[in-house]
């Protein structure tokens, strides 16, 4: 039967992310800070962000999200800006839940945060 190219792939119910950078990372990317609207929109968008903006129009409306950033004490997790992380809502505005978890001192530093027990919790608890 021809399916059009189509793969059978299950459907996403629910996505994890951990410390993402989507409108930069910190001293790679000009901007990487960029004040956020409401909506999670960043003021000024890294050319890598503009490339996911495609996302709002495919992400599924069935998907929740749950996004996991840290917080050392000055708004990054010592790698990326929080507003980077944050800037996810914008992307999978369609989700029916999203959730953010901020992780705030030493263990909510970017390469902690897979070793920190309340962001395990907080991944149970969300799957």
């Amino acid at each position: 039967m021809d399916d059009g190219g189509k793969k059978n792939f299950p459907a996403i119910k629910k996505q994890v992310s951990i410390a993402g950078h989507y409108n930069g990372i910190k001293g790679y990317s000009a901007n990487t800070d960029s004040p956020l609207t409401t909506s999670g929109k960043p003021e000024h968008m890294d050319a890598t962000y503009k490339d996911l903006l495609y996302l709002r129009q495919v992400y599924h409306k069935g998907v929740a999200v749950l996004n996991i950033y840290g917080d050392i004490g000055n708004g990054s997790d010592e790698r990326v800006y929080n507003n980077s992380s944050k800037s996810l809502k914008y992307l999978v505005v369609n989700g029916r839940r999203y959730q953010e978890v901020k992780i705030k001192g030493a263990k909510g530093q970017h390469n902690q945060l897979h070793e920190n027990g309340k962001v395990d919790r907080a991944m149970q608890k969300f799957l």
